[in-house]
């Protein structure tokens, strides 16, 4: 990740979501490899269908558990399809090929391998025939979006869900017109909206910056002209919302920080500058004024309150499925980690040693586990400052995989290098490539790697 906050989101849920292998191929699904399907698929004038899954995608498994399991579906799929199941982080060649980049995604292609239409995430086995159906009429998700919308053309979710499925079949041009169209009209559309906007919306943003680079463009655009609109007078607290989200998607925290000194500086209305007040923390996490953050007054207090919110005793990621209750102390949890990780960056940033191992000593007798470990190392990297205390917990942090996890690894020859130990970051690197068969994993160690400076040993 490119953000300053990068603070290892597996670190908070994954061992919450890793409960299980996806099933093995059964019912309709064959064990054939990606070019004995299209050969069988060429021969008996079937569609291929492949279930793009990783190991720990929830909605995967809700797929696995829910839909496939389905009558009607595992007749379509054995009657008029070659389906196969396949681990994007172990065939991660094909997965990039049909560029897959969120799980699951179930791909319908035509007989000869290319693309004729995709599904992305969850889908009940009633939707998953309503696109089932129109695959075998010739009409694609774009298709029947487009017919389905009619006069509902201002309707954000309907656009933002065409623009998905435009994303995915690589209209990227169109795409972005669609999800800027919901960015800049979807609240005056529907209130409700706004949460959607600021979350999902802004996912699917990031997610299309990567194969299409006008989008980060187009966002640095609207930072800048809300930006613009602040500094003028003429802003409102919506544009201080939107430039602290948008300068932090296009890795331009300091435009944000530099934006509120001008406004203070400047007397602007008392009502915009309260309005960054929410935002202060991570603005000056991002800007490492470290001693603006220890100097607050009620710094203990609120240390304590999130060391509650941690200690609490739900913290699955299933919770978002299950009541409001645990929903809602999953995200406390969530936010009181993230802002712990803060404090300790913070003391470790201003090499107050003292209170950076009182505070991770407090997190650790709450909150004891390889993904806490992992985030207080991974704190202190980001400070720049990190030392033998931070290498410790990698290690530590490392041991219930017997070394394999790479987040972690990622984590430890990270610290290593910025310590100067980078001939020992390096030959961890290259011995953890000969360990691995998983593409993914190469991937990060061949970025570490280079970022070390060294060669590719594999």
């Amino acid at each position: 990740m490119t953000s300053q906050y990068r603070l290892k989101l597996v670190a908070v849920f994954g061992v919450l979501i890793c409960t299980s292998p996806a099933i093995a191929a059964a019912g309709a699904f064959q064990s054939l490899s990606f070019n004995d399907a299209v050969a069988k698929a060429s021969k008996e004038k079937k569609f291929i269908f492949i279930d793009f899954y990783t190991t720990w995608c929830a909605p995967c498994k809700m797929m696995d558990r829910d839909t496939f399991p389905a009558a009607n579906v595992q007749k379509w799929l054995s009657e008029k399809s070659i389906a196969l199941k396949i681990d994007a982080e172990r065939e991660f060649a094909l997965a990039d090929k049909y560029r897959v980049d969120s799980y699951p995604t179930l791909l319908f292609l035509n007989p000869d391998g290319t693309e004729f239409d995709r599904i992305a995430g969850y889908v009940t086995p009633d939707d998953f025939m309503k696109f089932a159906r129109g695959v075998e009429k010739g009409e694609t998700s774009v298709d029947r979006m487009r017919k389905e919308m009619g006069s509902q053309i201002n309707n954000p979710l309907m656009r933002m869900q065409l623009a998905s499925a435009l994303a995915g079949r690589g209209d990227y041009a169109e795409a972005l017109t669609e999800y800027l169209w919901c960015f800049d009209n979807g609240i005056k559309n529907d209130r409700d909206f706004a949460d959607i906007r600021n979350s999902y919306l802004i996912m699917e943003l990031m997610n299309l910056a990567q194969f299409h680079a006008p989008t980060i463009k187009a966002l640095a655009d609207r930072a800048g002209a809300a930006e613009s609109r602040l500094r003028s007078g003429h802003g409102t607290n919506a544009d201080v919302d939107d430039l602290v989200l948008l300068n932090r998607l296009i890795d331009a925290p300091s435009r944000t920080m530099g934006t509120y000194d001008a406004l203070v500086k400047s007397g602007a209305d008392a009502s915009i500058v309260k309005a960054f007040e929410p935002h202060l923390f991570d603005m000056r996490i991002a800007s490492k004024r470290y001693g603006n953050i220890v100097a607050a007054e009620d710094i203990e207090k609120d240390i304590a309150k999130r060391l509650k919110d941690l200690s609490g005793k739900s913290s699955a990621l299933t919770a978002i499925f299950s009541s409001d209750d645990s929903q809602r102390m999953a995200v406390r949890k969530a936010e009181a980690f993230e802002r712990l990780m803060g404090y300790y960056q913070a003391y470790v940033g201003l090499s107050d040693h003292a209170r950076a191992s009182e505070l991770a000593d407090k997190i650790l007798k709450v909150d004891n586990n390889p993904n806490t470990l992992n985030g207080l190392a991974w704190s202190a990297y980001l400070s720049g400052k990190a030392t033998q205390v931070n290498v410790d917990q990698a290690e530590e942090a490392l041991k219930p995989s017997n070394g394999a996890s790479i987040d972690v690894l990622d984590t430890l020859v990270r610290v290593l290098d910025q310590m100067g130990r980078t001939d020992e970051a390096i030959a961890r690197c290259k011995m953890a490539l000969t360990n691995t068969e998983i593409e993914m994993e190469k991937r990060i160690l061949r970025a570490c790697l280079n970022d070390f400076g060294a060669s590719d040993a594999s």
